[in-house]
């Protein structure tokens, strides 16, 4: 490649990073004003001798290199030792990496001290590679990796061992790759500020991938991590507004100590011991009291998805997270308000100590212990989707361990213990649906709140527990708190032994109903008008014997009909709203009677079925 072309492609990096920081409101780094010429590059190959520097810019030390000026420096060919930038603090220094190996098996590979800023260009389809320590160093005595160590054994964070250690606000671009290999600690270690603009880079350590003490920024590029902790830790705020992450990670796939913003970009992330369900529940949860895959509850190793001590804010993006603990978790607030999740957990969907609130996207939670939790849950809009093992909405700020389910499918009334609620500031718990389609299939309760359930819009379905146990809406009656509908429509079926109603202050007129036998997955429920008109239909994904259901059509002194349809035989029975939330029970025959006392019913659906 021509000095020049490669000179050239610098200068339409820094320039479009220019504009994109100019788009975004952020800050321009000293870094990226950098005036380059042609003339300005000043070339290193390694292994051969260096000219054109003074003795105290560019120097060996043993098996070391020195860089010890301000300037651009375009290195290549391979180095067994440490690359060492270390010139003044008012300096700024760029390295062009065009085809290099740099390799240390005792310390750093390329450390970074006391420059104002480095700037670290990949050169177009130049392949680099940076490791630290040998394979040899990430193994144990009995053999098994170190990646596997507990995690009160972890590393001193700013032990020297790091692939890549910079001290310094760090910039990475370009159109190249970097492979970094950490045998010894993490891969990328920043000390301030990290923004990755552009770059192929592939990152394994022992620890974690990337670990930056400041803010991280990925604009773009293509990162691929393989942790023995974490994917992704900062101390600082980690904003992606694109390019591509794929994380598999012993520890949390990204993690910060303050905020998470993500706007746009691909993000793919499995913690250990993720696997797709394809047995019971159990096989996929592990035991009551242990974690999924059969880990104890006593493991300290935390292993989320998305995970931060304040806020996480997703507008964008396609994220995907398979993970053992919950795929996303904020000590705080989590708001959704646009993009794409699809998750697999072990634990909570979506938590969050404070709360959480929806206003648009797609959610899609596959498979989870418990959908979503936080002591404040909010649904303005979007489509949200939830298949769980427990609740699938969990109002209660509740404990975010696998210890005490409580009303674990087949437990007692309730949720796991709610041993955070202190923590949620003492607000009463509320569950909260103004807008957006809403799906949960549950084998613990549907919609489940310590406090409040109120529905003002959307359209909402849960196909609930069939254990009697649990009920498709579980208000905290018990707590002084009600379940209001007064607009959207709501269908929520299930065993009838938890059932409960909306009640009677709801501006909405709504409906419980009890059948004396059991209606099965795959028969279909329609309400209709009495002249045939549907309001409604919904084929059932799970067994029950109750249904609760409301609709802005339903008015009070008019009749309705509700229909199963079980295939060969079809079962009818006429409904009259005599008042705002009515209560009926179905006989065998169509016909229904009012009641207020709720009872388990047995049995099959019908006789004949």
């Amino acid at each position: 490649m021509q000095p020049g072309h490669t000179q050239r492609r610098i200068l339409s990096g820094l320039t479009a990073f220019l504009v994109i920081a100019a788009m975004t409101g952020g800050m321009v780094p000293s870094y990226a004003s950098q005036n380059i010429d042609q003339g300005s590059i000043r070339q290193i190959v390694f292994g051969e001798e260096l000219t054109g520097f003074a003795k105290d810019e560019v120097f060996y030390d043993g098996n070391d290199l020195i860089i010890a000026a301000a300037g651009t420096y375009q290195l290549s060919g391979e180095l067994d030792g440490k690359l060492k930038v270390s010139a003044s603090k008012e300096d700024d220094v760029t390295l062009i990496l065009n085809g290099v190996t740099i390799r240390n098996d005792v310390d750093e590979a390329l450390e970074v001290r006391k420059t104002a800023s480095i700037t670290i260009v990949l050169a177009e389809d130049s392949e680099n590679v940076i490791i630290s320590g040998t394979s040899e160093d990430s193994a144990q005595e009995d053999g098994t990796d170190a990646s596997q160590e507990d995690a009160e054994d972890s590393e001193e964070e700013d032990a020297s061992g790091g692939a890549v250690h910079t001290h310094v606000a760090t910039f990475i671009t370009g159109e190249g790759s970097l492979k970094v290999e950490g045998y010894m600690n993490n891969g990328l270690q920043c000390s301030k500020d990290l923004t990755i603009e552009a770059g192929n880079i592939a990152v394994s350590a022992v620890h974690h991938g990337i670990r930056c003490k400041g803010t991280l920024t990925i604009f773009d590029g293509d990162i691929q991590l393989e942790t023995g902790k974490d994917g992704i830790h900062t101390d600082g705020d980690i904003e992606i507004s694109g390019g591509h992450i794929d994380a598999d990670c012993y520890g949390d796939g990204i993690q910060s100590e303050q905020n998470i913003t993500i706007s746009s970009g691909t993000i793919i992330i499995k913690t250990e011991g993720t696997y797709k369900h394809t047995g019971s529940e159990e096989d996929f949860f592990g035991a009551p009291g242990n974690s999924r895959g059969g880990q104890s509850s006593s493991n300290t190793i935390s292993e989320k998805g998305l995970k931060a001590e304040e806020q996480i804010t997703v507008n964008g993006g396609t994220i995907s997270l398979d993970t053992v603990d919950d795929a996303v978790h904020s000590n705080a607030v989590l708001v959704i308000g646009g993009g794409e999740l699809t998750i697999i957990s072990g634990d909570d969907g979506l938590h969050a100590d404070q709360s959480i609130t929806i206003d648009d996207g797609t959610v899609d939670i596959q498979m989870a212990y418990e959908g979503i939790e936080a002591n404040q849950i909010t649904v303005n809009g979007g489509d949200v989707s939830v298949i769980s093992y427990d609740d699938g909405f969990n109002a209660n700020g509740g404990s975010d361990g696998f210890g005490n389910f409580g009303g674990g499918p087949g437990g007692s009334p309730g949720s796991r213990a709610n041993t955070q609620a202190a923590e949620s500031e003492d607000e009463t718990p509320d569950l909260v649906i103004t807008g957006g389609t809403v799906y949960v299939n549950s084998a613990g309760d549907g919609l489940d709140s310590n406090g409040n359930i109120t529905i003002t819009g959307g359209c909402t379905i849960v196909d609930g527990p069939t254990n009697s146990m649990n009920g498709a809406l579980d208000g905290g009656t018990e707590n002084g708190g009600v379940i209001l509908i007064s607009g959207g429509t709501l269908y929520a079926s299930g065993a009838s032994g938890m059932a409960e109603a909306f009640d009677s202050s709801s501006e909405q007129c709504s409906f419980l109903i009890t059948f004396p036998g059991t209606f099965r997955e795959g028969m279909d429920i329609i309400v209709a008008m009495m002249d045939g008109t549907e309001l409604f239909r919904h084929t059932v994904a799970s067994s029950g014997n109750s249904i609760v259901f409301s609709c802005p059509e339903l008015v009070q002194d008019e009749t309705y009909v509700l229909t199963v349809d079980a295939g060969d035989e079809i079962y009818a029975y006429d409904l009259t709203m005599e008042q705002i939330s009515n209560s009926f029970k179905a006989s065998a025959d169509g016909s229904v009677s009012s009641y207020s006392a709720f009872s388990m019913q047995g049995g099959g659906f019908m006789p004949g079925r």
